[in-house]
């Protein structure tokens, strides 16, 4: 174009770095180019924005300052224009970063700006604008992954000790202390993301978690993720000099599970390399329909008070080393180190599954659900299964289930020791038999409720106490 041609005689002509700027915003959606030239071109307002968006800020109150300028930098271009929706979708990223931190006026405000942007683009009295031929389309709340979309959202990272992420060479967050660093991204299929993590002693680990507006998750996964070797460490991040892939290694690193406590949960693993060894770790990932997940999984179990047949109760548990529990594939709990107490409902034919990790020494999943009624619910290998799930990602889902046997018993004091303290009821400890040398040390397990499962409390037996 013309505005490119004058910027290879003139590489600081500011009308043509605006130019181009909003030619990579609206146009492309290619936001990475965008920002750099729209901080030099010659419209003061855009300017602004684009300089505080390239600060990547991780401060609640920043983020929500970027997303205010963007929003403000939408309000000037024309009514259902493609213009506005592009800014009005570089403010939304930013206020989706910002929300989890933002409280009282500010996440009122943040709410109702994201359900204005979320209104039916290019909506307008009298009649609908859309956006000029060859304009990248958003991806639609649900819409399965497909090309020609692409697809805005807030990556949630971090790395034990650091950590540097690109999506197609170019960077987008680096290690902030000892935290979750979110920012604003937008992937497309065939997007190659890569991440180089430093470790300097005891645990080593990298985990990533991708929330997407259009309503999925992409996480870091042994199966979607992969260890390479750059062939030019300088030019480490550039997807062209990635060589010697092998799948990536799951670690259990415990500051980053406490981390992400804190910070966004979507069953995302901690990765390095293929090995397991080494103190710098290269991990890639190319964005491909098999890497989103839904994200509807990550919602609470609908409520149901009232409803006939509901068993209220009290949900104890715990895993050795984590656990995450779903029940009817939807999220409901979570869990390290301590004992888990949570109210629960359930109904008859309810299924619960479970992924329990284990790092090293004993092993065990225990679980006791009270039930209003006087009954419990315990973990037992003669009521439990253990199962291999036909998607790794989405292993969560009871029709996935394959291989179900019945569980093994585990054998874990560290358990016993915590229940006896805080639920003198008796369980046993389960685990999958060891039989699956592919992943000895995850156990996949699964209850379907049903009268035959509910007792009475069981009498402590002495290795309990």
């Amino acid at each position: 174009s013309a505005a490119q041609d004058k910027l290879k005689a003139d590489p600081a002509d500011a009308d043509a770095n605006l130019a181009v700027g909003r030619f990579q915003a609206v146009s492309r959606g290619n936001w990475g180019l965008a920002l750099p030239a729209l901080a030099r071109g010659a419209d003061k307002t855009i300017k602004a924005a684009a300089v505080k968006d390239l600060a990547n800020p991780t401060a609640v109150d920043a983020q929500v300052d970027v997303a205010g300028a963007w929003w403000a930098v939408g309000e000037k271009e024309p009514p259902a224009s493609a213009a506005r929706q592009a800014f009005r979708a570089r403010a939304a990223t930013w206020y989706t970063a910002a929300k989890p931190g933002a409280v009282g006026l500010t996440r009122a405000m943040i709410d109702k700006r994201l359900a204005e942007f979320a209104a039916p683009a290019g909506s307008v009295a009298g009649g609908t604008t859309n956006p000029p031929a060859g304009t990248p389309a958003a991806a639609k709340p649900g819409e399965r992954p497909r090309p020609g979309r692409k697809y805005d959202g807030t990556v949630f990272v971090s790395g034990d000790d650091k950590f540097e992420l690109c999506i197609n060479g170019q960077p987008v967050a680096q290690s902030e202390g000892n935290k979750v660093v979110s920012r604003p991204v937008s992937l497309a299929l065939g997007d190659v993301i890569t991440a180089r993590v430093s470790n300097q002693e005891y645990e080593s680990g990298f985990m990533c978690a991708i929330r997407l507006d259009a309503g999925f998750v992409l996480i870091t996964h042994h199966t979607t993720w992969a260890s390479y070797r750059p062939r030019d460490e300088a030019k480490w991040a550039d997807p062209a000099g990635i060589t010697e892939a092998v799948p990536a290694s799951v670690t259990h690193d415990r500051h980053l599970l406490g981390r992400f406590a804190d910070a966004f949960q979507a069953d995302q693993e901690s990765l390095w390399t293929g090995d397991g060894k080494g103190k710098v770790a290269y991990l890639a990932c190319k964005v491909t329909p098999e890497c989103f997940l839904d994200a509807a999984h990550l919602e609470p179990p609908a409520a149901r008070d009232g409803t006939p047949g509901a068993l209220k109760g009290t949900l104890y548990a715990n895993g050795d080393d984590s656990f995450i529990l779903y029940v009817n594939g939807r999220r409901f709990a979570d869990g390290r180190e301590k004992l888990v107490e949570r109210p629960i409902t359930l109904l008859t034919g309810d299924v619960i599954t479970v992924r329990c990790q284990n790092v090293q020494y004993e092993r065990g999943f225990a679980a006791v659900i009270k039930l209003d009624n006087g009954k419990v619910i315990v973990t037992d290998p003669r009521t439990w299964a253990a199962y291999t799930p036909r998607d790794p990602l989405a292993w969560y889902l009871p029709a996935g289930m394959t291989n179900l046997q019945p569980a093994a018993a585990g054998q874990d004091n560290y358990l016993h020791k915590h229940f006896a303290e805080s639920l003198p009821v008796h369980r046993e400890p389960i685990w999958a038999p060891l039989a699956n040398k592919s992943t000895p040390r995850v156990a996949f397990l699964a209850l379907k409720v049903s009268p035959a499962v509910m007792t009475a409390p069981g009498v402590l037996k002495p290795r309990d106490k």
